[in-house]
C-alpha cells in the first residue's frame, strides 16, 4: 500500500466513508488507525482501520506541504513509549501509554488508561498533548498481542 499522507481524501471500503487524513494513530494492541475528517462537524470524524483504506486522490495534500509543520514529521519521533506509567501535569490524571497519535501539524498526543477500578466508570482512556505528560516511572510492561483487534470508532476523548 502506499503511504498514507496528511491531506490525502481516503475512503474506509467498508463503510463508503470517505475524508481528509487528519490524525495517524499507533496503539500498544498493534492496531493502527487513521483519522478521516469530512467537514467540522463531530459526526463527520471517523477513525479506521489502516488495512481498510484506500487512497481516493491526494486531496489537500500538496497545499499542506507550504504549512510548517511542528518539530515532529512521524508518530516515531514520539518521546514515550507504550507501557510507561506517566502523570497529566495540569489535571494529575495517572495512568499508562496505551496509543500515541500525531495530528495534521505535527502535534504528539498519548492515549493514557487508568489503572482499572472494577466498580469505576472511568475506565477509559483520555488523550493528552506530550507537552502534558510528565514520567512516574520509565519501566515498561511487556505486551504480548498476537491478535489484531480494531474497527471503526467514533472520536477519541483529548484533552
Amino acid at each position: 500500500m502506499e503511504r498514507l499522507e496528511f491531506g490525502y481524501k481516503c475512503k474506509d471500503i467498508v463503510t463508503g466513508f470517505e475524508g481528509i487524513l487528519k490524525t495517524r494513530g499507533v496503539f500498544i494492541t498493534g492496531c493502527d488507525r487513521v483519522e478521516l475528517i469530512n467537514g467540522n462537524k463531530e459526526e463527520n470524524k471517523l477513525w479506521i482501520d489502516v488495512p481498510v483504506i484506500k487512497i481516493v486522490d491526494q486531496g489537500v495534500y500538496e497545499e499542506l506541504q507550504d504549512i510548517k509543520n511542528n518539530k515532529y514529521n512521524d508518530i516515531e519521533e514520539a518521546l514515550y513509549d507504550f507501557g510507561m506509567l506517566v502523570k497529566d501535569k495540569i489535571t494529575g490524571f495517572e495512568g499508562t501509554i496505551i496509543g500515541k497519535s500525531i495530528g495534521i501539524s505535527g502535534d504528539i498526543s498519548y492515549g493514557i488508561t487508568p489503572k482499572f477500578e472494577k466498580n469505576s466508570k472511568n475506565n477509559d482512556a483520555i488523550w493528552y498533548d506530550e507537552g502534558r505528560i510528565e514520567v512516574i516511572e520509565n519501566k515498561k510492561e511487556e505486551i504480548n498481542n498476537t491478535k489484531r483487534t480494531g474497527g471503526a470508532v467514533p472520536s477519541l476523548k483529548i484533552r
